[in-house]
Parts: C-alpha cells; structure tokens; sequence
C-alpha cells in the first residue's frame, strides 16, 4: 500500500483568513525592524554589500596587478619595457540561508476572534538566519560550508603567532604586561605597512571581549592614569578603532591550520575596497502558504559569505 501523501486544506472563512492575513503582517513588520547590535557582521564594523542582488548565482570577482616598470633608456632605443594590466578572476557561490515558521489552525481562528498574533515565532526565525549568516561572514569553510569562505579562512591572509612575553612563557595578554601587549597592537600593524611597502594600512583591530576588559581597564603603566588602549588610540596614526567580538575568542579550528583552538587578533580597513561582507539578499519572508493544518512563512537570506580583494591589508595574530 502507498503511504497517504495528500494534505488536508486549511478552511477559514473570508473574514477570518483577512483577519489573519493582516495581523500576519503586523507581525513581519515588526520582525524587519528589529536590530541586532550583538552580531558584529552587521555592527558597522565592516562593509556589507548587496551589489550582486537576490536573483544572482554568483559573484565575479576580478583583481588586477600592474606588471613591468619603467627605466632609463638611451636615446632613439626601440627596446622599451612593457607595462601590462594582468587581471585574475574568480567565482564566488552564491547560497541560501533558509528556516521557516507558522501558525496552526486553531492559532489564526483566535487571531479572528481578536487575540493578536504572537511575534516570537517571526522574530525566531530571523533571529537564526541572522545568527548564521554572521557565522558564515566569519568562519565559513569552503569544505563544510558550500565553498563558501569567511573572513578568518580567506588564502593569502598574513596569519602569524602572537610573540612570547619577556620570559619565553606565554602569548597570552593575561600573561604580558603593558608594553608588551602595546607592542603586540603596534606590531600587527606595522607588520601589514612593512609586508606592502605602505600601501596598505588598517584602520580597525578586533579582539576578544575579555582582552578589550583588559587593555581598557589596565593602565599604561604603574604612575599613569591612561589606560592601555587609551594610549594606544591615541598614539597610532593608522587605527582608528579597537573592538570586541565575540568571534575572536577560542577560534576552531584555527586560521593557521594548527590544532586547538586560539585568541585571535585581526587588523583590517573597514573599506569596501578591500574586503566585503555579501548580502545578496538580506532577509525576506515569503507570502504565507497553507500547508495541511498550518499556514507556513518561510524566511529566506543569500548570501556569498565574505570576500576579500586586497588579501594583505588583512592580518590576523593568534595565541593573544
């Protein structure tokens, strides 16, 4: 005997179901405004795109390198330099982050008889596309996530360990004092400007929530009333700002490849010219369908992950 794979159809009168139907979108409505600071990807502290638009399967990413130089030459040579622009291309994927919610039966006859609807079930769901779409924007993996890349596993990245403190004993911030943690800010600094020969400069460095508690807490020194990142900020002429993630802390597997997990610390520019976080379709819940008993909303997101053009102006240090 074949299984019953018929539905039953949900049957409310035409006042009841534009009842519903209108406190249904009282409801998206609300979930589209609500914000959520507590997800860096979208703290302002990096460049979302959505260039590439909802109905995109893929994004185009071409970089370009100058090739050749100028030189001297003797009067009336036919053997001048060439200059060349060489371009590289590459296909970045293009993948839907989905959930859905819904409402029994008896759930949208209360909304007829003037109970409104509840938004946590809306609210739910974007909240976990949100959430993983943050997590795509940071940690995917193209052997796990898709071919999708995050930002901590782009190639090319400069990923180096934090040096010990003065005693050979420990990377660790918890284990340093002020001048060697200053020294780890200015050195994962200058360390994108000497690796590029000045071109490129961050302007933002993020760390774990506990290590910003420190730096902002700790004074520079024993007969100072600035503290550690105090004075930092106001010394660099490169970074603007320090900021706490909570994608910093106890990352596995680490970017470096080695075993375990580790603190990490990562400068970059806040410029879409170097790097984008891509929202080819920022969250979107579709029109309400009836499935059996149930009328289902399904939530949608499509994102590319991260992209980073300009892979040197990024450097991550582990082990802080």
């Amino acid at each position: 005997m074949k299984p019953d794979t018929s539905f039953t159809t949900v049957h409310m009168d035409t006042n009841e179901t534009t009842t519903f139907i209108r406190e249904l979108s009282k409801v998206k409505s609300k979930t589209y405004d609500r914000r959520y600071p507590d997800l860096a990807a979208f703290s302002g502290n990096f460049p979302i795109s959505t260039e590439a638009g909802k109905l995109a399967e893929n994004i185009i990413v071409q970089s370009f390198d100058v090739k050749g130089v100028a030189k001297i030459i003797a009067n009336y040579a036919d053997d001048l330099p060439r200059v060349d622009v060489v371009a590289d291309e590459i296909t970045v994927p293009i993948r839907p982050v989905a959930d859905a919610y819904g409402y029994n039966i008896q759930e949208a006859q209360l909304v007829a008889a003037g109970t409104p609807l509840n938004v946590r079930k809306s609210n739910a769901a974007k909240d976990a596309i949100m959430r993983e779409l943050n997590r795509l924007f940071f940690k995917a993996r193209p052997s796990v996530d898709s071919k999708l890349t995050g930002i901590l596993y782009q190639p090319n990245v400069t990923i180096a360990q934090a040096p010990n403190n003065a005693a050979a004993t420990s990377r660790s911030w918890d284990n340093k004092t002020p001048d060697e943690i200053l020294a780890d800010l200015n050195g994962i600094v200058t360390g994108i400007i000497d690796l590029t020969g000045g071109i490129e400069s961050p302007d933002t460095i993020a760390i774990p929530h506990a290590k910003y508690a420190k730096i902002s807490s700790t004074p520079r020194s024993a007969n100072s009333d600035t503290t550690i990142l105090s004075y930092f900020l106001a010394n660099s002429p490169y970074v603007k700002k320090v900021v706490p993630m909570v994608e910093m802390k106890d990352v596995t597997p680490r970017p470096s490849g080695q075993g375990g997990s580790a603190n990490i610390m990562m400068a970059y520019r806040n410029d879409s010219d170097k790097l984008t976080l891509e929202l080819a379709m920022p969250f979107e819940q579709m029109p309400v369908e009836t499935r059996g008993l149930e009328y289902i909303v399904v939530c949608l997101a499509r994102t590319a992950a991260s992209i980073v053009y300009y892979p040197l102006s990024i450097a991550i240090w582990e082990g802080i």
